[in-house]
């Protein structure tokens, strides 16, 4: 029996809210929700995966004084929070997050304001680990490091061409041959 006034529940906002609580349990990236001071309202179970921490340890921690980030990250997270509270739809940025074991893993973070009333009372952050990416870039840059030193090291004209015949690399004395 429902007390005089009270309107029955809303089946699709049921439905709406379990999705939402779905997606957030089993999301492949860290979601976290702070407050304006950064405090851990909630957080995902990912974090546990990830960072070896246990979510019930971390809720209610303000993360910027928390040894969960360095203290670069925890600026850059002070920095975002306020660029959010002073009116920014949305923002991207890097931090480092430390592990239970010590290790550093670097994550791309989204944050989004939550608002009540056009007012902003809290803020909604994606964490997505970029540590495969990382070692990617940096295992491209000595690859190319390692052509450029190998095609000038050549005497002669050297070149580099994909599977179609087109130039991407010349060592100094092709590009002298040909007047570039």
């Amino acid at each position: 029996q429902r007390p005089a006034g009270e309107n029955p529940p809303d089946p699709d906002l049921k439905a709406s809210d379990a999705r939402y609580c779905a997606f957030f349990l089993n999301a492949a990236d860290i979601v976290a929700v702070f407050d304006l001071n950064a405090c851990l309202i909630d957080i995902n179970p990912k974090v546990e995966a990830e960072l070896g921490q246990p979510r019930e340890a971390l809720i209610g921690q303000n993360i910027t004084t928390h040894p969960i980030l360095t203290p670069e990250s925890a600026e850059r997270v002070r920095f975002y929070l306020r660029e959010l509270i002073e009116g920014s739809a949305k923002v991207a940025f890097e931090i480092y997050a430390r592990t239970a074991d010590g290790d550093m893993v670097p994550y791309e973070v989204n944050a989004d304001p939550l608002q009540e009333g056009g007012t902003i009372t809290a803020v909604q952050a994606t964490l997505r680990n970029i540590k495969e990416r990382r070692e990617i870039e940096e295992a491209l840059r000595k690859c190319e490091e390692t052509t450029g030193v190998l095609l000038n090291a050549a005497v002669e004209c050297a070149v580099l061409t994909d599977a179609q015949g087109v130039v991407f690399a010349a060592n100094e004395q092709a590009l002298k041959r040909i007047g570039k």
